[in-house]
């Protein structure tokens, strides 16, 4: 990023300077590679802000009336620049292809093929980029893998795993630096137990929670302690951990009374789940929760409510129902511990 900046600047200031002195014959070479910076800087701030608005779309179901950076990409061939940078032995053709990539994982979400190459050109040439990027680089990664979980949960955690465990290896997880944001950290939790990784997870707590901010470090132990007893089926000492857990934003919030929700299930606490739901649908229109957090929070109470009603009154039909819409619910929280308790219920797993 900054160092395609900085050199284009430079290149300026030395086409700037051979005018002065007359030198005209030496500016053809420089206005060329000053274009070839700038170039690539183009690209490397449209890959990041196109990134940027799929996120706000997704996150926030935000809709474009009209997007001319994707009309501008879409329209460009860009595999045959790519191509021909290769061709011609562009001293930058694996930047022009690793952007390419990370575009068509933003353009063609279901194309496999572009994320392994992007990958794999991000692990051949991981350092030849700065920190930022690098650290950039690994996020356009992992938010494919993200949208691709949704089809194929343990091949895309897997994979996410694996970069996590590369991002703290390489210190790519520590921003602003020394610090591990919480919402990272609870995450590598989160996937490591997805993946059956209980003895990581600990291991990962204990080694890392230092890395949090400070005022964090008691209330994110807490939050990571209850995932992993109910991971464990200590769901006692879930509630236990979460009694006096201090609560920073809604997002902390609907995380954790969707753990106890899943605990007084687990309980068959019957009684004490139907208040907790009705408590729950009142808290979010009590503190005005963003539609972000609240959509998907109620379609997990209400879908809670009918895993509960078919637990107590069995019905094939309305089972294989809830489990259809569970498939094709996308962001829905916590939409595989729901597919589980359904498929403990006799919902059949069928092709799409």
């Amino acid at each position: 990023f900054y160092y395609f900046e900085y050199n284009g600047r430079l290149e300026d200031s030395r086409i700037e300077y051979y005018q002065m002195l007359d030198k005209r014959h030496l500016l053809p070479e420089l206005t060329l590679r000053s274009i070839e910076y700038q170039m690539l800087l183009s690209l490397r701030m449209i890959v990041g802000g196109l990134g940027d608005m799929d996120g706000y779309t997704k996150n926030f179901n935000h809709k474009y009336e009209t997007n001319v950076p994707h009309e501008y990409i879409r329209n460009l061939d860009l595999k045959k620049i790519v191509k021909y940078a290769y061709e011609n032995k562009f001293k930058y053709a694996f930047v022009f292809d690793i952007y390419y990539r990370g575009l068509v994982t933003l353009l063609e979400p279901g194309n496999d093929d572009n994320f392994y190459r992007l990958r794999e050109l991000y692990e051949k040439h991981f350092e030849s980029f700065s920190m930022r990027d690098k650290r950039n680089i690994a996020i356009w990664i992992l938010n494919y893998c993200e949208y691709r979980s949704l089809a194929e949960p343990e091949k895309y955690y897997s994979i996410i795993f694996e970069l996590n465990e590369f991002r703290l290896k390489k210190g790519l997880a520590y921003y602003p630096k020394g610090q591990i944001p919480k919402l990272l950290f609870l995450r590598i939790i989160n996937v490591a137990l997805l993946l059956g990784k209980n003895k990581w997870a600990r291991k990962f707590l204990r080694d890392y929670s230092s890395k949090l901010h400070p005022e964090l470090i008691a209330p994110v132990n807490a939050m990571a302690n209850a995932f992993i007893f109910f991971d464990e089926g200590s769901y006692d000492a879930v509630l236990e951990q979460l009694k006096d857990f201090e609560l920073f934003d809604t997002r902390d919030k609907l995380s954790a009374r969707a753990l106890i929700a899943k605990t007084y299930f687990e309980l068959n606490e019957n009684e004490l789940l139907l208040s907790y739901i009705d408590s729950s649908r009142h808290y979010l229109k009590s503190k005005k929760v963003s539609e972000r957090f609240r959509v998907p929070f109620v379609y997990f109470l209400n879908s809670l409510q009918k895993l509960l009603n078919l637990r107590e009154n069995p019905d094939n039909f309305d089972i294989n129902r809830l489990f259809a819409e569970m498939r094709s619910s996308g962001g829905t929280v916590e939409r595989n511990w729901l597919m589980t308790k359904l498929k403990m219920l006799g919902a059949e797993e069928k092709p799409t």
